[in-house]
């Protein structure tokens, strides 16, 4: 998908949201803390088990 853009001319791409290209496969309901009504569901959809494989993808010494 990247190759696809950069052959269309574009300049880069946002890295802001760089940490959520991989998540569990999984999606449970995120711990629930005392007082609060949602559960965290951060660790399952940030920083997921793939991020490493998919930035040495990304990067133009590989």
């Amino acid at each position: 998908m990247m190759a696809w853009w950069g052959d269309k001319g574009i300049d880069g791409f946002r890295m802001d949201v760089i940490s959520m290209l991989s998540r569990e496969q999984r999606f449970p309901d995120g711990v629930l803390k005392e007082g609060k009504p949602y559960g965290d569901g951060l660790p399952y959809y940030a920083n997921g088990p793939r991020i490493h494989e998919f930035l040495r993808d990304m990067s133009p010494m590989s």
